[in-house]
């Protein structure tokens, strides 16, 4: 079995299928690992996420945005509507509305029970492991105090960028997304531009998917990785 990690989607499900085609995905013998962020962006939301509803060998972390869609969602008091809408919140409200996805019916509390149930981190063979942003200061999981940390932090990358050297943590291999390494700009990009970094031993494979970027897919014990042409682009 193949061990795929797939960083942020942002509701480029189109790029996601061409990723996963290109990594000649088999959902019978390989496990993905989606490292979160499957809203906020382009306007698939809700076929990237029914599409792994219906796939069983998976692991699902928990993003930020996937965060905020599900607070607000849960509970629209708990969160600043405004704050969300501006990182990309407005398309995923526009999106469930427009497809009839509200309160009180059966695919709403699907979808949120979904989201609800997102992991904080996988670690796969006690050395490599898998979160959406980042451990802080922290050298392990287990010592993480604050589990928004999990899916909010971009200190552990900032660091890598900085002292580019393998950082003080317990894992042969750390792969994150959360801090887009591609950002869509007046020149467009070569395939040079926009593909996954290691720094130290911290692989970021967020390449901007929804924000014109791509979804790129990598099997984390063998360091290959696929990725999707560059997407559409979903104005904030």
């Amino acid at each position: 079995m193949r061990y795929l990690a797939i960083g942020d989607i942002h509701g480029y499900y189109s790029g996601l299928l061409q990723a996963l085609d290109r990594a000649n995905y088999d959902p019978l013998n390989d496990k993905l690992i989606q490292i979160g962020d499957l809203t906020d962006g382009f306007d698939s939301c809700v076929e990237v996420i029914e599409f792994f509803m219906n796939t069983e060998h998976k692991v699902m972390l928990r993003g930020n945005h996937d965060e905020y869609a599900r607070q607000y969602f849960a509970e629209p008091s708990h969160i600043n509507r405004e704050y969300w809408e501006k990182l990309g919140g407005k398309s995923t409200i526009i999106e469930f509305e427009r497809k009839g996805i509200v309160p009180g019916t059966e695919k709403f509390a699907q979808i949120l029970q979904f989201l609800t149930e997102q992991q904080l981190a996988y670690l796969h063979d006690d050395r490599l492991l898998c979160v959406h942003a980042g451990l802080g200061s922290h050298q392990n999981v287990h010592s993480v105090d604050d589990d928004s940390l999990l899916y909010l932090d971009r200190s552990m990358w900032q660091n890598a960028l900085y002292y580019n050297q393998f950082l003080p943590n317990d894992y042969e291999a750390i792969f994150i997304g959360h801090t887009a390494l591609f950002k869509l700009n007046e020149n467009h990009p070569t395939s040079a531009d926009a593909s996954p970094v290691k720094r130290g031993n911290i692989w970021n494979l967020d390449i901007g998917a929804g924000w014109g970027g791509r979804v790129t897919v990598m099997d984390i014990e063998r360091i290959n990785y696929w990725q999707s042409d560059f997407g559409p682009y979903s104005p904030r």
